[in-house]
């Protein structure tokens, strides 16, 4: 029975080209957040656009992480990609929420994927959370708001 479903069941995207970015059902708009900062500021903002989070990209005098909230976004999280030059297999593999963890270092960056657990009320909720950190910046890309990086 179990080699039976191996076999017959088709994988979601199955024969589409490598760094292909799938569809997801859920159309609610994802968040970016950022913190920037340095040894004398600190400045906290949330972006509507991914165009705005180049300036933050390009600045060698600060650190800035980037939060990315609803990876399900295919069209913002391919703009943020655009923006900082992630590969299209990485953006890929973000969207792709059953990934074993993993590390790769790509030439500019490095990119960490992890499943994180929390308690739920009657189970454990898990989520995938990847990393990108690159030579001034980190990049995490949660599936859903409310984690551990809440306060």
């Amino acid at each position: 029975m179990i080699l039976k479903k191996l076999f017959t069941e088709k994988k979601q995207g199955m024969g589409l080209a490598p760094g292909t970015l799938l569809q997801s059902a859920n159309k609610s708009p994802a968040t970016i957040e950022i913190l920037d900062y340095n040894e004398a500021s600190c400045h906290k903002a949330s972006l509507t656009d991914t165009s705005e989070a180049k300036p933050f990209f390009d600045n060698n005098e600060t650190q800035s992480w980037v939060n990315f909230v609803g990876v399900h976004d295919t069209e913002k999280l391919k703009d943020l990609g655009e923006v900082f030059d992630i590969h299209s297999l990485v953006l890929e593999d973000i969207v792709n929420t059953h990934q074993r963890p993993k590390f790769e270092d790509w030439d500019s960056y490095i990119y960490v994927v992890i499943t994180m657990l929390k308690p739920g009320s009657k189970e454990i909720d898990k989520e995938q959370v990847s990393f990108i950190l690159g030579k001034n910046y980190l990049i995490s890309f949660q599936e859903k708001p409310g984690d551990v990086f809440d306060a």
